[in-house]
């Protein structure tokens, strides 16, 4: 279970597949910044074995406004997240 700064949450739902008989852990990983991606795969692997199915389900809006509203810095941070992060995951 990858989580960016939730940490309770993600904790909670870790709870729910363990209590459901999976084995899962919680690693923390910005998914839009490659290196974090890297050393999440590196820890699930060397905990859990070798991903043989990945759910891309990150995304972000951020609040509600309309584009002309927005700045350069947050229309970037949306691409990165909801474009990039599932390149990279899947890269990797």
């Amino acid at each position: 279970i990858n989580y960016q700064s939730d940490e309770s949450a993600a904790q909670s739902v870790l709870e729910q597949v363990r209590a459901l008989g999976a084995q899962a852990i919680a690693v923390r990983a910005d998914v839009s910044i490659e290196d974090e991606v890297i050393a999440m795969f590196r820890r699930v692997d060397a905990e859990l074995g070798r991903v043989t199915a990945l759910v891309n389900n990150a995304g972000t809006v951020g609040h509600k406004s309309r584009v002309d509203e927005m700045s350069e810095f947050r229309i970037l941070k949306i691409l990165k997240t909801n474009v990039l992060a599932p390149i990279l995951c899947a890269k990797h």
